[in-house]
């Protein structure tokens, strides 16, 4: 078995989509170090985030390491605005071969007074969300030829109750 190269030729010529991919609450998020690691690892990484300042900032960062990248700023609910960026990488990098899908909300509200419509946000960005990636990525990835990785990521929250957080 051979052993793959290290660094940046290890995913040279690929492309990621990565959502979620701006800094979260505190700083840094999954997504955003997960865009950093696939540009330290050779991937051109399209930097998806329903905040346009913080796909910027994450794809400034990528840059200023020396990779490429492209900052979308995506409501992942909407199916033309994901379209539209899964169409955009394709234009920019002309395939895709990974998807991560790391878009999540974090409604801070008890289970007994969560209103229908955060319950319905929950649910749009988590599992639409990927739904929609995942589908639009998928096609992509057959028109190539097959193959390709796609990752769904879940919070620890997915596994174990939180506090404040019904949804």
């Amino acid at each position: 078995m051979e052993t793959p190269p290290a660094g940046r030729d290890r995913l040279s010529g690929k492309v990621a989509i990565v959502t979620g991919a701006g800094s979260g609450p505190s700083g840094v998020g999954v997504g955003q170090a997960t865009a950093a690691l696939f540009c330290r690892e050779g991937a051109r990484v399209v930097v998806v985030d329903q905040d346009a300042a913080r796909a910027a900032r994450t794809r400034s960062a990528i840059e200023a390491e020396g990779g490429s990248a492209l900052a979308v700023q995506v409501d992942v609910t909407d199916e033309g605005s994901v379209m539209s960026a899964v169409g955009g990488a394709v234009e920019a990098y002309g395939r895709v071969d990974y998807l991560v899908c790391c878009a999540g909300n974090n409604i801070k509200a008890p289970t007994l007074d969560l209103s229908l419509e955060q319950w319905e946000s929950t649910l749009a960005t988590h599992l639409t969300g990927a739904f929609l990636f995942c589908r639009e990525v998928g096609r992509q990835m057959v028109r190539q030829g097959g193959g390709g990785r796609v990752v769904l990521m879940s919070s620890v929250a997915a596994m174990a109750p939180v506090p404040q957080r019904g949804a």
